[in-house]
C-alpha cells in the first residue's frame, strides 16, 4: 500500500482471485475467502489505506462471475441446450439419445419437418423419448430436423475462483438465490469488519457479467406468458437455431418470439440482480460499480444496464484491437464499453465514471509507461474520468522474480519503470479530478439498432457490437471534428424533452437524436420520436426507416403504428440522410469525410472549429462552474499534429493547464480571434477559457516549426553502466550508439543503463535536445544539470542555459522493458506462461539508439 501512495495511486480494488498454476506461494496456505482470517487481513488493508488516504474497493466473490461452493443446487445457473439432428425419409430412423448428465432432463424432443410454416407442425417426441436410451421415428418422404432439448443447471463453475468462493456459478435471473448469494458475503463482512463494511469499502464490483449458456430461470415459462401474452415453449426448439428449415413467413415469427425471449432475460436480470446488487450495496453503506457488458452474451442494452449503479464501468485492454473497423490505435481496445458507460454516467450525472484499464494478456512485459499514457488519453476521451488499472501484482519477497503475475499490465517495483510511474500518476491524477468535477458537454445521442439484433442473433454478442459497422465508431469521428455525442436506448429517449431548441434526456441536452440503421422500435419509441419532431427537435434517421415493432403480441398493428408515427414525423421535419459505405471501404479519414458531409448538412455545430481535420485528433469539453474546458489529445505517436481552433466562447482568454507539471499560462488569439495549437506525437492540451489576468503576458509557447538539427559528435564512445533487474552491475563501451538487442550478447538485457559521453561544442545557442529513438524512458542531464524526462512521445527538452562552449558531458538514463529478459527465462513458469500468450517472438529494441541531436531555430 505504501508503494502504491508513494507512486501517486488514489485506492486499490481488493481482488481475491485464484492465481495460476505457474505461481507458486511461499507460504504454501492460501486463505479461504470470507473466514475471519481472510476478514482480517482486509481489515488490515482498509486500517492502512485509511493512514494513507487511499480508498478500497471490494469486488464482490472471487474470480467471476458470482458463485460459490455454498449455493444451493435450485441457486446455480440454469440453461437450455440443444442437439439437432437431420433427417430425411421415407423410412424408419433409429436415434440414439445422449446419456443424460446430472444435473440435467429432457425438456423437449421435436421433429419439425423442412419448411415448417408454423409451431403446430412439429411433432412432439418428448413422452417418447423421456427415459429411453433411443427413439424409433417413421419418417414420410422429405427432410426434418430432430431437436432435443436438454435442461441443465450447474454446468459452469467460477473461473478462478479461490477457496471459500469456488463452485458453481449463480443463478442471475434468480433474485431469491441472488440476495442469499449476496447476504452471505455481508453478513461476514458485517460481522467481522468494525463498523460494517461501509466504514471501510468505498464500492463493491461486480465484475463483467460472463455467464455463457445461461438462458433460463425456473419461472421463466411462467413470467414469458405473464410479461409477452402468448406460450414459449412451442417456438423454443427453433430459438437456438442460427439455420431453421422453415417457411419466411416463420422465420419473421420466429425473429420475434427471439426477440421477446431475449427482452425478457433483460428484464429479469435488471430487476433480480442488478437492482438487487445496486439496492444491497446501498443497504451497507457502499458504492456499486458494475461493468454492464459480458462475454458470450450482453443480457441488457448496455445504455440501460450502465443506467443502475453509482459508478458505471467500462474497460479497456492493451494489445488487442483490430476487431473494429476504423477503431484500431495501436491495438488499443477502448470505445464501445467506454462510451456507454460514460453515456450513462453523463445522463445519470454520475461524478465518477471508471474503467478497467491497462487490461493485458499477451503483452505484461511489452507494455511502456508510453503505451499507458496513450491509452489513458484514449479513455479520457471517450468519457471515462476514473482509471482502475490492472493491475498491481502484490507479491512476497519470497516469491523472487517477477513474482506474482496476475490479469493486467505488470505494474510492480520490479519493472524498470516503475521509479517514473509518478509522472504518470500527477498526470492522470489532475484530469481525472478536473474532469470529474466537471459537467460533460456533449452535442448528439447516438441511438442503435439493439431490437433488430436481439430478433435477428439472440444472444449473439458480436453483431450487439459491429452491426451497422460505423455505429461504435461514429462518436470518434464526431469528436475529430468538435463534436460530442453520447449513446442511448429508446427507454431513455422516452424520457426527452424538448427545451430552449435542445434535446433533454437527464441531465445532457443535445443539439440532435441520430438513428444508426434502426428498422425495428417499440411503437411508444416512434410516438416519442414525432413528438420530438412536432416540437422543433432536430432528429436524423440514417439508412433505413423504421417500420417494425419488436416482439409477436399484435405485431401488425404494432408495425402500422410504427409506420404511421414516422411517416408524421417526416411530415413534421424528420431528417433522412444516407448511412457511410461498406465497411471494407472504409477508413478513420473517409468516415470523417462523411462526418463532415452529415453536420454540414444537417446543421449540428461544434462548440470549436478545428483547421485542418484530422482523424488522430481526439477532443472532449467539460464545463466547471461556467469555465470551459476543451481537451484535445493526438493519440498518433509518429506524426505532430497542428492546427487551429476558432472557439465560439465570446469574452474569454485561453489558457494552457499543464497536466504535467500542474502549471498555467495565459495564452492568446492571433489577429483572427484564432488560436494555433501544436501536438507533438502522443501530447495532449487542456484549454481553459477564463478570465484574462491583467499583467500576465499572454505567449503562444509552442515548439518552432523550423529547427536545425546538429548530432553531438562524441570524444571517446558513449560509457554504458549496465544495471540488470536480476544480476550484478556491469560496464560497456560503444564507439556509437546501437540497439542493444541486436548484439548478441545484450539481447535479453532488461533495466536501467545510464549513458554518458562528453561533446565538443563552440555554438551554445541551441535550444533544444533530441535524443532521438529511446526504448524506453529517458532521463538527461547536461553538465551535471537536469534537461529533462522524456518518458512519453518524442518532445525535445531544453538546453538553453545549460551548455558551455567547448566539452560538454550528457547523461541518458535509460530504463528498458523486461520483455527480452523474460523470454529468455525458458525454465521459469511465471515468465513462460505470460510469454506464451505473446504475439511478439523476436527481441524488442533496446536502450539510446539515436540519433542524439542539438536543436538550434
Amino acid at each position: 500500500m505504501q508503494l502504491m501512495k508513494d507512486a501517486g495511486f488514489g485506492g486499490v480494488e481488493i481482488n481475491p482471485i485464484q492465481m495460476p498454476e505457474s505461481v507458486k506461494n511461499p507460504s504454501g496456505k492460501p486463505l479461504t475467502w470470507l473466514s475471519r482470517e481472510w476478514i482480517d487481513i482486509l481489515y488490515h488493508a482498509s486500517t492502512v489505506s485509511k493512514k494513507l488516504g487511499m480508498t478500497v474497493d471490494l469486488i464482490v466473490g472471487t474470480g467471476w462471475p458470482f458463485g460459490g461452493e455454498f449455493l444451493l443446487p435450485e441457486e446455480t445457473i440454469q440453461g437450455i441446450r440443444e442437439q439437432i439432428i437431420e433427417l430425411e425419409g421415407p423410412g424408419t430412423k433409429r436415434i440414439e439419445l445422449l446419456p443424460i448428465l446430472k444435473n440435467s432432463r429432457i425438456e423437449q424432443v421435436k421433429l419439425f419437418p423442412s419448411g415448417a410454416s408454423g409451431p403446430d407442425d412439429a411433432i412432439d417426441l418428448t413422452d417418447l423419448a423421456t427415459g429411453q436410451k433411443s427413439i424409433d421415428i417413421k419418417l414420410s418422404k422429405g427432410k426434418y430436423k430432430l431437436y432435443i432439448l436438454t435442461w441443465h443447471h450447474t454446468f459452469r463453475t467460477v473461473f478462478r475462483g479461490t477457496k471459500g468462493g469456488a463452485g458453481p456459478v449463480l443463478n442471475h435471473f434468480d433474485k431469491t438465490a441472488v440476495e442469499h448469494y449476496l447476504n452471505h458475503i455481508s453478513d461476514q463482512l458485517n460481522r467481522y469488519l468494525p463498523g460494517g463494511m461501509g466504514e471501510h469499502i468505498r464500492s463493491m464490483f461486480c465484475d463483467s457479467i460472463e455467464l455463457e449458456g445461461a438462458n433460463w430461470t425456473g419461472d421463466l415459462p411462467v413470467e414469458f406468458t405473464k410479461r409477452k401474452g402468448y406460450d414459449l415453449n412451442p417456438y423454443l426448439p427453433l430459438l437456438l437455431d442460427d439455420q431453421p428449415d422453415i417457411s419466411q413467413q416463420f422465420k419473421k415469427e420466429l425473429k420475434r418470439v427471439r426477440f421477446d425471449h431475449r427482452h425478457l432475460l433483460a428484464e429479469l436480470l435488471t430487476e433480480r440482480f442488478i437492482l438487487t446488487f445496486h439496492n444491497w450495496c446501498h443497504e451497507n453503506n457502499t458504492l456499486s460499480r458494475y461493468q454492464a457488458y459480458g462475454y458470450p452474451s450482453i443480457y441488457t442494452d448496455m445504455l440501460n444496464g450502465y443506467l443502475i449503479p453509482d459508478i458505471p464501468e467500462g474497460d479497456q485492454w492493451l494489445f488487442n484491437g483490430g476487431w473494429q473497423p476504423c477503431a484500431d490505435i495501436d491495438k488499443i481496445r477502448y470505445a464501445i464499453f467506454n462510451k456507454y458507460a460514460s453515456s450513462a454516467g453523463h445522463i445519470r450525472d454520475r461524478k465518477i465514471i471508471s474503467s478497467e484499464a491497462m487490461t493485458n494478456t499477451t503483452g505484461v512485459f511489452e507494455a511502456s509507461l508510453e503505451y499507458v499514457k496513450q491509452a489513458t488519453d484514449i479513455n479520457f476521451c471517450s468519457g471515462i474520468n476514473h482509471l482502475v488499472l490492472h493491475g498491481f501484482n502484490y507479491s512476497p519477497p519470497e516469491a523472487g522474480f517477477p513474482g506474482w503475475i496476475q490479469f493486467g499490465t505488470y505494474f510492480s517495483e520490479q519493472n524498470p519503470w516503475w521509479s517514473y510511474v509518478k509522472h504518470w500518476t500527477d498526470y492522470t491524477g489532475r484530469l481525472s479530478h478536473l474532469f470529474q468535477e466537471s459537467q460533460p458537454v456533449s452535442h448528439v445521442a447516438l441511438l442503435g439498432p439493439v431490437a433488430d439484433i436481439w430478433s435477428n442473433y439472440g444472444f449473439d454478442r458480436n453483431p450487439l457490437l459491429m452491426e451497422p459497422w460505423y455505429l461504435h465508431t461514429l462518436w470518434q469521428a464526431f469528436s475529430h471534428l468538435g463534436i460530442l455525442s453520447d449513446y442511448i436506448s429508446e427507454q431513455v429517449l422516452l424520457t426527452a424533452k424538448v427545451n430552449d431548441g435542445k434535446i433533454s434526456i437527464g441531465k445532457m441536452n443535445y443539439q440532435s437524436i441520430i438513428l444508426c440503421d434502426v428498422k425495428t422500435m417499440a411503437p411508444e419509441t416512434a410516438a416519442k420520436i414525432r413528438e420530438l419532431t412536432d416540437q422543433g427537435a432536430k432528429i436524423i434517421i440514417l439508412g433505413e426507416l423504421p417500420s417494425l415493432s419488436p416482439g409477436l403480441t399484435n405485431a401488425t398493428n404494432r408495425d402500422a403504428t410504427v409506420q404511421t408515427e414516422i411517416s408524421d414525423a417526416i411530415t413534421a421535419g424528420l431528417i433522412r440522410f444516407p448511412s457511410p459505405g461498406k465497411p471494407e471501404q472504409a477508413s478513420p479519414d473517409t468516415l470523417l469525410g462523411w462526418t463532415e458531409q452529415l453536420t454540414q448538412k444537417t446543421g449540428i455545430r461544434p462548440d470549436v472549429i478545428i483547421h485542418p481535420l484530422n482523424s488522430n485528433l481526439f477532443y472532449n469539453q467539460f464545463t466547471l462552474k461556467n469555465t470551459p474546458l476543451f481537451f484535445f489529445a493526438n493519440t498518433s505517436r509518429e506524426n505532430t499534429l497542428s492546427f487551429t481552433v476558432k472557439f465560439l466562447h465570446k469574452n474569454k482568454s485561453p489558457w494552457l493547464w499543464d497536466a504535467e507539471k500542474g502549471t498555467r499560462e495565459q495564452l492568446r488569439f492571433d489577429e483572427d480571434g484564432i488560436l494555433p495549437l501544436t501536438l507533438t506525437p502522443l501530447a495532449t492540451k487542456l484549454i481553459v477559457m477564463d478570465e484574462k489576468r491583467s499583467g500576465e503576458q499572454a505567449k503562444i509557447d509552442l515548439i518552432p516549426v523550423k529547427l536545425i538539427p546538429k548530432p553531438i559528435k562524441v570524444e571517446d564512445g558513449w560509457h554504458l553502466n549496465m544495471h540488470p533487474v536480476d544480476g550484478d552491475s556491469y560496464t560497456l563501451k560503444l564507439s556509437e550508439l546501437k540497439d542493444l538487442s541486436r548484439i548478441k550478447k545484450y539481447e535479453n538485457f532488461a533495466g536501467t543503463i545510464d549513458y554518458s559521453a562528453d561533446f565538443f561544442i563552440d555554438d551554445t545557442s541551441a535550444i533544444y535536445l533530441d535524443p532521438g529513438i529511446v526504448k524506453e524512458t529517458a532521463e538527461i542531464k547536461i553538465n551535471g544539470q537536469t534537461a529533462g524526462l522524456q518518458w512519453w512521445g518524442r518532445d525535445p527538452v531544453k538546453v538553453e542555459g545549460l551548455l558551455k562552449t567547448g566539452t560538454n558531458r550528457i547523461e541518458i538514463k535509460v530504463t528498458t522493458l523486461l520483455f527480452n529478459l523474460m523470454r529468455s527465462r525458458v525454465d521459469d513458469p511465471v515468465a513462460s506462461y505470460w510469454l506464451g500468450r505473446s504475439k511478439t517472438k523476436s527481441p524488442l529494441p533496446t536502450g539510446l539508439i539515436g540519433p542524439v541531436q542539438l536543436l538550434y531555430s
